[in-house]
């Protein structure tokens, strides 16, 4: 497995509403760079996250993957 980027913000300290937002993060790029592309269902699942934040979050997480090189 190779390594992958994260935001530096995801590996600090986190309070108990940061800390799902984190993993979150973690878990996603972890997965795109292995190779998967977990659905949106997946996603929720996952992270126990609802449609709406699910759909923000991969928006999100994927504006920054672009902008980073991740």
């Amino acid at each position: 497995m190779s390594w992958f980027r994260v935001p530096t913000w995801c590996m600090g300290m986190h309070t108990e509403e940061s800390a799902p937002r984190a993993r979150a993060w973690v878990y996603l790029l972890g997965a795109w760079n292995a190779g998967d592309n977990p659905s949106t269902r997946e996603v929720r699942r996952v992270t126990g996250f609802g449609q709406g934040r699910a759909d923000a979050l991969v928006r999100d997480v994927r504006a920054w993957a672009v902008e980073n090189g991740a």
